[in-house]
């Protein structure tokens, strides 16, 4: 039984600083706020399905709670460049929508749900970064990668059982149902624990993702023994192969691509031959499993990706022209769109479920933008997504030449496609991974840079080591030690 523990018992243990009391409660909110994210589609689809839209918002007094404990333990203190911009266009969000409203356009509730999906998390993300310790990632990567074992058999029996099956749509009744749009024939996508699709998806490319974290660490420093690894690899592999989902396909091929540049980038080649054994061993293994013993998947989703995508007019398995329609369409609406748009939160499920209506088909998050923030102040919001994948993959990349870490950039390229084209303000969970997981690429990134310049790496030259707490300018972080 010893040899089943969580954690290796010859794994190193570095004990934490004493802290700020009002720093190791926010650390505790935002674990919760994460873990929020995980569990809250349960409580939407099965436990109170006819709360489901008041349980949508139920992070958002978590957030804010953290915003105030940040404030108390002076965390906002020399904010980034990048959270000062947001900031900025959060208050243009505001004036645009508050005249909007006085133009008696748009109802209060809308405005306050749309600026809240635009802006309100963006904070977010940049004080995990600042705050969350080595030790609070770790736990995370474990508990997370475990709950891959038990979402598994759900996924399957999700995908195989009818629509009215509550496994599937959930106990809410009318408009409070689960809806799923199959993959093929009597096939379902499987949602997991989570309210929708995008959600598992996530999930899913998370896992992977956090695997990898695991895997390339030196085994003293894994905070998941060994013996869990090959398992728990299985089941993420699993869970993906049973989604019935292309994009779960390609954020996976994506999350091992960048792992392997990451790894290749920090000077780590073998490690490099060594994980593209092991993805292919498990991937091997999990694919043949998944052919022999659910061959209606199988076939279901190989159907799905050859036919129904010509049918629908998105471009073959790739789904070229579809893509293309989310990169370039917003380019042909500038100019049809007035000025100050048609309102934050307009082009949501809200406004939808209110009877609201825009005269633009705005399925793609850029067209989004245009739409609800206008022409002017919509591109701007594009281009700082743009600048912000830019500048996260900078700092990520830098951490694997500078500092031998390839953990923010696995994380870096697990987030990149939603943070650069993902439907942030049009889908509630989607919204949440990918602020939350900017924050963790920030939080790795300076951590790993904490680590290299205290002396504890030994792949930084001895003429770059700083002493112990001490911090560079580049991402300030105050003191809470005491």
């Amino acid at each position: 039984m010893g040899s089943w523990r969580l954690v290796d018992p010859s794994a190193a243990v570095d004990p934490e600083p004493p802290c700020h009391p009002d720093l190791v409660r926010l650390r505790r909110v935002l674990v919760v706020i994460y873990w929020t994210l995980i569990f809250e589609g349960i409580l939407r689809k099965w436990l109170l399905p006819h709360f489901q839209q008041v349980l949508f918002f139920l992070r958002d007094p978590m957030v804010l709670y953290a915003y105030f404990l940040a404030f108390r333990a002076h965390a906002w203190s020399r904010p980034s460049g990048m959270l000062v911009l947001a900031l900025f266009f959060g208050l243009l969000g505001a004036l645009d929508a508050f005249a909007l409203l006085l133009q008696g356009e748009l109802t209060p509730v809308i405005i306050l749900y749309g600026w809240r999906n635009y802006f309100l998390y963006i904070p977010l993300a940049f004080l995990i970064g600042r705050v969350f310790s080595a030790k609070d990632m770790d736990r995370i990567l474990r508990w997370t990668v475990l709950l891959a074992l038990p979402i598994a058999p759900l996924g399957v029996l999700q995908a195989i059982s009818p629509l009215s099956s509550p496994i599937n749509k959930g106990f809410g009744e009318g408009e409070n149902a689960l809806e799923n749009g199959g993959v093929y024939g009597d096939i379902l996508r499987a949602t997991g624990i989570f309210y929708s699709v995008p959600g598992h998806i996530l999930f899913i490319g998370s896992c992977i993702a956090f695997l990898l974290m695991i895997w390339t660490r030196r085994r003293a420093e894994r905070p998941l023994a060994p013996r869990w690894l090959p398992l728990v690899g299985l089941a993420a592999l699993f869970n993906l192969f049973v989604s019935g989902s292309r994009t779960a396909f390609w954020l996976a091929t994506i999350v091992v691509l960048g792992t392997l540049a990451a790894e290749a980038g920090a000077g780590r080649v073998g490690k490099v031959v060594r994980i593209g054994f092991a993805v292919g061993l498990l991937g091997s293994c999990a694919g043949i499993a998944t052919v022999a013993f659910f061959p209606e998947v199988v076939d279901a989703m190989v159907a799905r990706w050859t036919m129904t995508s010509d049918i629908n007019g998105e471009g073959g398995v790739l789904s070229k022209d579809r893509v293309a329609n989310e990169l370039f369409h917003f380019v042909s609406i500038l100019d049809e769109v007035p000025v100050m748009g048609y309102g934050l939160g307009i082009a949501g499920n809200g406004a939808r479920r209110l009877g609201m209506e825009v005269p633009f088909d705005a399925e793609g998050d850029w067209d989004r933008h245009i739409v609800e923030l206008g022409s002017v102040l919509g591109l701007c919001y594009i281009v700082y997504r743009w600048i912000l994948v830019a500048w996260l993959g900078w700092l990520c990349w830098r951490a694997s030449l500078r500092y031998r870490s390839s953990e923010p950039m696995m994380l870096y390229v697990f987030i990149l496609p939603t943070l650069f084209i993902g439907q942030i303000p049009g889908q509630g969970t989607v919204h949440g991974y990918c602020w939350i997981f900017v924050g963790f690429c920030l939080a790795s990134y300076r951590c790993a840079e904490e680590k290299a310049k205290a002396g504890r790496s030994p792949f930084l030259p001895p003429h770059r080591a700083r002493a112990p707490g001490t911090r560079p300018p580049s991402f300030p972080v105050p003191k809470w030690t005491s």
